[in-house]
């Protein structure tokens, strides 16, 4: 199957890596219809990899950047089970270094998850947060969200993460509790 044609506005992007989220399963199963794509279709949205070509009016992404992002499988977006796809370069994001190709993959959608959690569900008004971390999936993703945003935290519930772990995500402890609270 030959690549997309680039598109203004979009980039060609080599997919390295993708994963599977529940919605992914909910698509494939013809349970969400206002977001399902016409089938057959290239299904899945996450992705991880690296731009093959940019498209006109596309600014902050080159040729060979390495990138990832949740941008397609639904209706009206090529997904990610291919070698290549094509995406809105505002639906993609230069991916750290400090990121393989399948963690960066694993990343998107959890990450749109907990920043929309704590963007409509919480009212964070000072700068340290309490936090309980059960280093797994969102919450995980919650706290790196919340160390690239420069936001003080208190690790809660050290019990399920290692040490090392806890270092690599900047956490350190101000207050340790046996037990989350609200």
């Amino acid at each position: 199957m030959p690549p997309p044609e680039v598109l203004p506005n979009h980039v060609l992007i080599r997919v390295k890596a993708t994963s599977v989220n529940p919605v992914d399963c909910k698509i494939r199963q013809g349970a969400v219809p206002d977001i399902s794509p016409e089938f057959p279709a290239i299904l899945h949205g996450d992705v991880a990899g690296v731009v093959e070509a940019v498209g006109e009016g596309v600014q902050r992404f080159s040729v060979g950047d390495e990138v990832y992002g949740c941008a397609g499988g639904v209706r009206g977006m090529g997904g990610t089970l291919a070698e290549f796809m094509l995406a809105d370069a505002d639906l993609i994001a230069k991916k750290p270094r400090s990121l393989g190709m399948r963690e960066a993959a694993a990343l998107p959608l959890v990450a749109i998850t907990a920043w929309e959690g704590l963007r409509d569900r919480t009212s964070i008004q000072s700068v340290r947060v309490f936090w309980s971390m059960v280093a797994q999936g969102v919450w995980l993703t919650w706290g790196c969200n919340l160390r690239n945003w420069r936001v003080q935290r208190s690790l809660q519930q050290f019990h399920r993460m290692r040490k090392p772990t806890r270092k690599k995500l900047g956490g350190r402890c101000y207050h340790q509790l046996p037990k989350a609270t609200r």
